[in-house]
């Protein structure tokens, strides 16, 4: 296994949670936390499944490393409702997650960069989306306000298009938008 640090690892995924990788925000975890990477043996022999389960446990804190996709996508679920995310319909959630694993790679750090960027009275919810015109579904962090703040759009806008190409790299897909509707 090949060991990564932290450090390593902010730097890959420090555009997500709009800041660059420095010594003062990762030197407080960066000696006692290690990302183990499988050798290169391994990555051929792998399945996409084994690896991304090896990643999900490492990348999403409190994920039992044993657990299957089923019980990394109630750990993934649990960990957003834990940072009060509102998990809207959970079985749709959970079976759209099933089917595009994947997303559970990404979806911690768009929240993130969501809270960052947003008023810290927003809501948000976790919910499947489908569309009634057409047939299209995927999964969408709702942003609520009790008083919408100005440039919200704007400001979703650019936690969209920031996400977009790491997205366009996924199966499923992921938007952050709101329906102005108020929090629940």
């Amino acid at each position: 296994m090949l060991r990564v640090t932290l450090t390593d690892v902010e730097s890959i995924a420090g555009f997500l949670e709009g800041r660059s990788a420095s010594e003062d925000s990762i030197s407080s975890v960066k000696s006692a936390h290690w990302l183990t990477l499988p050798t290169a043996e391994a990555w051929i022999s792998s399945t996409w499944g084994e690896l991304q389960s090896h990643l999900i446990a490492q990348l999403i804190p409190g994920v039992d490393r044993t657990a299957d996709l089923s019980g990394q996508i109630d750990e993934a679920l649990y960990w957003l409702a834990m940072r009060e995310v509102r998990i809207e319909n959970p079985v749709e959630v959970r079976a759209y997650l099933l089917r595009y694993s994947d997303l559970l790679l990404v979806i911690p750090a768009i929240w993130k960069k969501a809270v960052a960027l947003l008023s810290p009275s927003t809501q948000f919810s976790l919910a499947l989306y489908r569309d009634p015109e057409i047939q299209d579904e995927y999964l969408t962090l709702y942003a609520r306000q009790q008083k919408y703040e100005e440039g919200i759009l704007d400001l979703i806008h650019t936690i969209n298009v920031e996400c977009e190409e790491l997205l366009s790299q996924f199966s499923g897909w992921f938007i952050t938008t709101t329906d102005f509707r108020r929090p629940k």
